[in-house]
């Protein structure tokens, strides 16, 4: 997850603008992991909230969009010759790129997927896996493949891509937060997850 969502998240719960209706003294424990086990772990009720991609998943529990980014396509090779946005890449172009991606837990790499199965399309992979996505930024320049990243990590400097779909749409990754109703905390996550979707705007 985006460092500035977890920032943000950790301002609402200890910080000067702290919203904690009735029950002052609001606690809050970072877990980082897997979407699989994320999901996993709410749903057994070890965690109160996850805030993942948005995908569709757990159709019974709360959800709110946080906010959303371009999925862009950094190329390794020839990344520093121009930096800053390029011109876009279709959905068919980026099949046929030789992609690093982290294991299916990742937010992107689920994002990818679902975005070439919309046009019938398959996924070319480089022979890189990587663990998470935090460390895709490490493989540019190393000529193994191209990455994708949300738009706001790219570092300044590298030139990037985004990625045109066949409607003319540029493809967006969306944050959202997801909690479970029934929990005795429902309305303050409810009202956290608005705060925070505001302070995104």
């Amino acid at each position: 997850m985006e460092k500035v969502l977890v920032t943000r998240l950790r301002e609402l719960v200890y910080g000067p603008e702290t919203y904690s209706p009735e029950t002052p003294g609001r606690d809050a424990t970072l877990f980082e992991s897997e979407l699989d086990q994320l999901e996993e772990y709410l749903r057994g009720g070890m965690l109160d909230v996850i805030m993942v991609p948005a995908h569709g998943l757990l159709p019974a529990y709360s959800h709110r969009l946080i906010n959303s980014d371009y999925l862009v396509l950094v190329e390794t090779e020839g990344s520093s010759d121009t930096s800053g946005e390029r011109e876009p890449v279709t959905v068919r172009e980026l099949a046929e790129q030789e992609l690093i991606l982290a294991r299916n837990g990742c937010g992107i790499t689920r994002t990818v997927h679902s975005l070439l199965d919309e046009e019938g399309l398959s996924l070319g992979r480089s022979e890189v896996e990587v663990a998470n996505c935090s460390t895709l930024l490490s493989w540019v320049g190393k000529g193994m493949g191209s990455i994708l990243l949300p738009e706001r990590n790219v570092t300044p400097g590298l030139a990037y891509r985004r990625i045109l779909r066949e409607d003319g749409t540029y493809a967006e990754m969306f944050n959202e937060m997801i909690w479970d109703p029934g929990s005795q905390d429902a309305v303050y996550l409810e009202a956290l997850s608005r705060k925070l979707a505001a302070s995104c705007e």
